[in-house]
């Protein structure tokens, strides 16, 4: 009897400990996740004081008719990065280009903003705003980040500053950072925090099916960017209407094409294989049209240097200056030419809708799964209606 009483007061005595490790553990895990919370919520707030809403608009004409003659405006509106105490802000240039006025809303100020310069190589502007306030970002040198936790900052549905909670995963091989969170058309030009406060990048797009990962200019890129613009205004950035894909080719780039297989599609008959540039596409009227290019070239080849990847090539291409000439070496069905091009001026990308449309599309295919499921309910209760009947 004794045995049995001591043994279920050690099991009682067991419990209670048990309970009392889980029921602390629990209540420091509870802490921790408040303390956390309370963290993220300050650095939100310090950070929002950063961030700043665009909006772009213009005037439109429509001519329904001879006679009949509709005038409105067209507005975007996305995100901006407050720079310094003199009242400029970073921005999205796609976002801005060609509209009329603009403003810039902080907390409950509308203010006026005008535009200092645009940077066509990266596709950032930078405004100036009279009496701005506001805390300039505070910015990163560092050059990498995957893995680290990070906040992405800008305007979402109307919400100037709602906050993402996503993952750097990594430089892309253009340079830009790649993040693990969504953006909508308002976020861009916003901006990508790391846990410290300090501004990692700059939102210039977002890829995936639901526009779930976001693309971000490298902060450290900024300071120059913007000491460019303040000095001389825009700063312009080559074109040559190409698009082009990486292959890997024999080492000798006079060998016959056949010798030449895409990276994608197997062995390469040279036994010191290399990499070049093969044009898919080249648009019409554009430079490279005008040069003799065609779809099928092989480019290893820019003013001698020689060039690997596609985006290598852009890259160069980019630093040119409008106006000036290039000379690419291709080879076209195992002959060795030189080409030289004259360099057109970069136009900016239009400027991206993302969100908004794609919110409106799964909202309609989350009501025809509705839909779906209730006519598989209505047809399950008629097989069990006519069953019955049997």
């Amino acid at each position: 009897m004794l045995t049995t009483v001591s043994t279920a007061a050690r099991g009682w005595g067991v419990s209670l400990m048990l309970a009392v490790f889980f029921s602390a553990s629990v209540s420091a895990q509870d802490e921790s996740l408040s303390v956390l919370e309370t963290g993220l919520n300050e650095l939100v707030y310090r950070l929002s004081r950063s961030v700043v809403t665009v909006e772009a608009s213009r005037a439109t004409v429509r001519e329904a008719q001879p006679t009949i003659v509709t005038r409105g405006a067209q507005s975007l509106i996305s995100s901006g990065l407050i720079w310094d105490s003199s009242g400029h802000v970073l921005v999205s240039a796609s976002m801005i280009d060609g509209f009329d006025r603009l403003r810039v809303f902080l907390e409950s100020r509308v203010l006026d903003a005008r535009l200092v310069g645009i940077d066509y190589f990266n596709e950032i502007a930078l405004l100036a705003v009279d009496s701005l306030t506001g805390v300039p970002v505070t910015v990163s040198d560092a050059h990498t980040c995957a893995g680290h936790m990070v906040i992405g900052l800008g305007n979402t549905f109307g919400v100037r500053a709602s906050p993402s909670i996503g993952f750097c995963a990594g430089a892309r091989p253009d340079g830009t950072l790649q993040f693990t969170f969504p953006v909508t058309s308002g976020g861009l030009g916003g901006g990508v925090f790391d846990l410290s406060g300090k501004l990692i990048g700059l939102v210039s797009g977002a890829i995936g099916a639901r526009n779930e990962v976001a693309i971000a200019l490298p902060a450290y890129r900024l300071a120059n960017v913007v000491a460019y613009l303040l000095e001389h205004g825009d700063r312009l950035a080559g074109y040559i209407g190409i698009s082009a894909s990486d292959v890997e080719v024999s080492a000798d780039p006079t060998n016959d094409l056949t010798a030449m297989t895409t990276s994608t599609t197997g062995q390469v008959s040279s036994p010191s294989p290399h990499f070049a540039v093969m044009v898919t596409e080249v648009q019409p009227g554009s430079p490279a049209m005008a040069a003799g290019i065609q779809a099928g070239d092989i480019l290893y080849d820019v003013d001698g240097n020689e060039v690997g990847s596609s985006v290598e090539l852009a890259t160069l291409v980019r630093l040119h200056y409008p106006g000036s000439r290039m000379n690419l070496g291709v080879v076209r069905r195992g002959r060795q030419l030189t080409i030289p091009v004259r360099v057109g001026a970069k136009k900016l990308s239009p400027a991206p809708v993302i969100g908004q449309d794609r919110a409106q599309a799964v909202s309609s295919a989350d009501s025809l799964r509705r839909i779906v499921r209730q006519l598989r309910e209505q047809v399950r209760r008629l097989e069990q209606r006519l069953d019955a009947l049997h």
